[in-house]
């Protein structure tokens, strides 16, 4: 097993940096204080914290360290947890902050614990001013205002890349925020770019979650515990007698099993998935359904959707990682390419490494990939797939990309309500209408909603589930999907799988979790590196001009 000299460099960075935060934080509130107050502000809002709760509870409010690491299990109330800490935090003055990978993740977190936010992209970019050596004093110090004394709490942290939180502690540590809680499960789904921090960050632990609130049975219970503890042979056993086994037509299968369900039943049951191929197929199986059944209208098609592929940063440096038909958005000029900003389609992709684009005007270009900046902005480069796509009324769908102005925002679902003779009306989650023509460019980032793959899944929670997956899907049918999509439901869990014992195998074979570079490092006896205390600002290998860039957020299926 190799890791690179840059992996090692940013995870003893991020170790780094933490350690530079302890004890260098007073207390949110006095330990002998808290732990009462914390009863008090809990039954106001008829809660009863369970021993662990409490403790993490206690370690957010009161230790004198800037970050603390919250291990909390799936279904161990962790949203249950934080309100009572916001809402003490605010009491104090303080302001608070909450942040996550994905937007849909911050939404949850925004209306289970009643904070404000966003996603970490966002706060890395509105904060970056405290990591730049060249950024202005007053930009500096306005970050350092918003910031200092605050409680900051990331919500899913497992999920962070080691280059984001090393950013998001580092800035916590220049502010002085009062706080940096990082919530996480390590058992479940990382980051799919580089390292896992918040694993890493374990030894500074102090606090653990542990008893599962979430399962309403002893069945559900036991299931939870064994996905948790990724005992694979006896969630196969507790989950066998709610298998059914459809070689080659998993997909329909599951389509038709919610079909089955009464109206009420269905906006109790989540259809999970293991990723986005077997998604888009469910997708389209309810679809297809639904239209027989008569229960859908008008249809109208959507040319050219854009669908995320998701690349790491090393991935987004090699040619093969492109295909002809593919669009390539750059967030800022690549002037050394004399490339500009937008986007540009793949015509071909040369054995020598360039690849071949049409720009909006027409003429071609030359894309090298293999000459991206290793230290460019995180929205630098992103890549999609084309897609047409078929929408009825009564089709829910999801927002592929965000659209502030309007309050559109990546993840969240609405309905399609109904066509006009020149644009499309959708029904919001809050019950609003808005009407997009047929030109709005936010008609090409949409995409039907019945199913959910698992990275999108984590946090997530429903009553019950129809859990979808295919064996021959590789090394993603893993322990730590299986973490994920087993600890979902309250109530009952239905499984369909090609085949049970492919399924076994592979989700035993294959850990689903990374080795950090340290770990490697350690393992060799490799020499110790001087971590670098402050990580610098990306930047493009182009000039920054070029007007502020468009507001992008990775969608959390990560290209599965």
């Amino acid at each position: 097993m190799v890791t690179t000299a840059e992996a090692f460099r940013q995870e003893t960075a991020y170790l780094a940096v933490v350690r530079d935060g302890k004890g260098r934080a007073a207390p949110l509130l006095a330990r002998e204080i808290a732990k009462d107050a914390l009863k008090d502000a809990a039954r106001s809002h008829g809660l009863k914290l369970t021993a662990g709760q409490a403790k993490a509870a206690v370690e957010i409010l009161a230790s004198d360290e800037r970050v603390v690491h919250v291990q909390g299990n799936a279904g161990t109330g962790k949203s249950a947890m934080l309100t009572p800490v916001a809402r003490l935090v605010e009491a104090d003055g303080r302001k608070v902050i909450g942040l996550a990978v994905s937007n849909a993740i911050a939404n949850r977190l925004r209306a289970e614990v009643g904070i404000d936010g966003g996603t970490v992209a966002g706060f890395l970019r509105t904060h970056r001013s405290l990591l730049s050596p060249t950024a202005s004093s007053e930009l500096r110090e306005a970050s350092r205002a918003s910031l200092r004394g605050a409680l900051v709490i990331v919500d899913e942290a497992s999920m962070l890349s080691t280059h984001d939180a090393g950013q998001l502690v580092a800035i916590a540590n220049a502010a002085e925020v009062g706080r940096l809680a990082l919530i996480g499960d390590t058992k479940q789904l990382g980051a799919v770019e580089a390292g896992k921090p918040f694993s890493l960050g374990q030894d500074a632990a102090t606090a653990v979650m542990d008893q599962n609130l979430r399962a309403k049975t002893p069945e559900m219970r036991e299931l939870h515990h064994a996905a948790q503890a990724h005992d694979i042979h006896r969630l196969v056993q507790l989950i066998e007698p709610h298998t059914t086994e459809a070689p080659g037509n998993a997909a329909e299968t599951a389509a038709r099993m919610w079909m089955q369900l009464s109206p009420s039943d269905r906006a109790r049951t989540a259809i999970f998935v293991s990723g986005r191929a077997l998604r888009a197929a469910v997708n389209h199986e309810v679809q297809t359904l639904r239209l027989e059944a008569g229960e859908l209208g008008a249809g109208a098609t959507i040319t050219g959707t854009l669908l995320p592929v998701h690349l790491t940063r090393e991935e987004q440096k090699l040619a093969r990682s492109y295909q002809a038909g593919q669009v390539i958005e750059l967030s800022r000029p690549l002037t050394s390419q004399g490339l500009p900003e937008g986007r540009m389609e793949v015509i071909e992709v040369g054995k020598n490494g360039e690849i071949g684009v049409r720009l909006p005007s027409g003429l071609t270009a030359t894309f090298r990939p293999d000459r991206l900046a290793g230290n460019r902005v995180d929205d630098a480069v992103a890549v999609f797939e084309q897609r047409d796509i078929q929408i009825h009324e009564g089709d829910p769908i999801r927002w592929t990309a965000n659209d502030r102005d309007r309050g559109l925002v990546n993840s969240e679902r609405a309905t399609f309500e109904t066509r006009q003779q020149d644009a499309l009306i959708f029904r919001l989650a809050d019950n609003q209408t808005i009407r997009l023509e047929r030109n709005d460019p936010m008609l090409k980032r949409i995409d039907l909603a019945y199913a959910t793959n698992a990275h999108a899944a984590q946090g997530a929670t429903a009553d019950r589930a129809i859990l979808v997956a295919r064996s021959t899907e590789g090394a993603l049918i893993n322990r730590s999907l299986v973490g994920v999509l087993f600890t979902r439901a309250r109530e009952h869990i239905s499984l369909v799988v090609d085949s049970m014992p492919s399924f076994e195998r592979r989700a035993q074979v294959n850990i689903g979790e990374k080795t950090a570079a340290v770990e490697i490092a350690s393992a060799s006896r490799a020499p110790p590196l001087v971590p670098q205390l402050t990580l610098p600002e990306r930047q493009l290998d182009t000039n920054s001009g070029g007007g502020k860039a468009p507001e992008r957020e990775r969608d959390i299926s990560f290209g599965m």
